[in-house]
């Protein structure tokens, strides 16, 4: 039997920051209250790990595309340096654990790319709607924009679906059998339901299902802004 301990990933403040400048995003915005959720989270994580036996364990990392320890540990340094992620990671490094290839950079790439792209349509919809016309009414370029937008939406999520099918792959031919792997991935992703039947999926700790609430309410929230951009439109 293969079994695979789900961690259904909220990154930190330090993190959405580093990759907000990395990519130069301006428009991602944390919900009120975020830093307090992520730090629990991370407690809650940091705990349950440090209780699992490493033993022939593989870790997938969300976005992490090395293949050498230089590589990774480069990653580590750069990217996650002061995080509670990189706690975490060197924790379970350091006690055994082995960090597979989790990712491919061309759909990263390509995900960022929209990313940017829809920073950019946002800020001069902000823009355009600032003008506006005397009577209130969204113009011909507004409403073009909106539509750009949603497209751009639909966009990331077919390649986010892309890139979930791409790690049950990577868990599939790496994972071997009577081994354990940890997956860290964000809660919108879906990778459970693309891998093959004889891999077991359980969640990390019961108590992350209170985080549960944080991720539907804000897949409620960009739902419920997609709506009002079709409806202006």
């Amino acid at each position: 039997m293969r079994k695979l301990v789900f961690v259904p990933m909220i990154h930190s403040p330090k993190e959405v920051f580093e990759a907000k400048k990395e990519w130069r995003i301006r428009q991602i915005e944390l919900p009120e209250g975020f830093s307090g959720i992520s730090g629990r989270y991370w407690e809650i994580v940091k705990e349950a790990t440090s209780n699992l036996n490493l033993k022939d364990t593989r870790i997938y990392w969300e976005s992490y595309c090395g293949d050498t320890f230089t590589e990774t540990k480069f990653e580590i340094d750069q990217k996650l340096k002061g995080s509670p992620e990189a706690a975490v990671l060197n924790q379970l490094l350091a006690n055994g654990a082995i960090l597979e290839r989790t990712e491919t950079m061309l759909l990263l790439n390509q995900a960022v790319k929209k990313l940017k792209k829809l920073d950019e349509m946002l800020i001069q919809l902000q823009q355009e709607l600032k003008q506006g016309d005397l009577d209130g009414s969204p113009t011909k370029k507004d409403l073009e924009i909106v539509q750009r937008i949603i497209d751009l939406h639909a966009e990331l999520d077919n390649l986010n679906n892309e890139r979930d099918e791409f790690v049950a792959r990577r868990i599939d031919k790496t994972l071997q059998e009577g081994e354990t792997g940890i997956l860290f991935m964000g809660g919108g992703h879906d990778i459970a339901s693309k891998l093959p039947a004889g891999i077991q999926v359980t969640l990390l700790d019961e108590r992350l299902n209170e985080f549960r609430e944080f991720f539907q309410e804000n897949e409620r929230t960009l739902d419920a802004c997609t709506k009002g951009l079709e409806r202006k439109g």
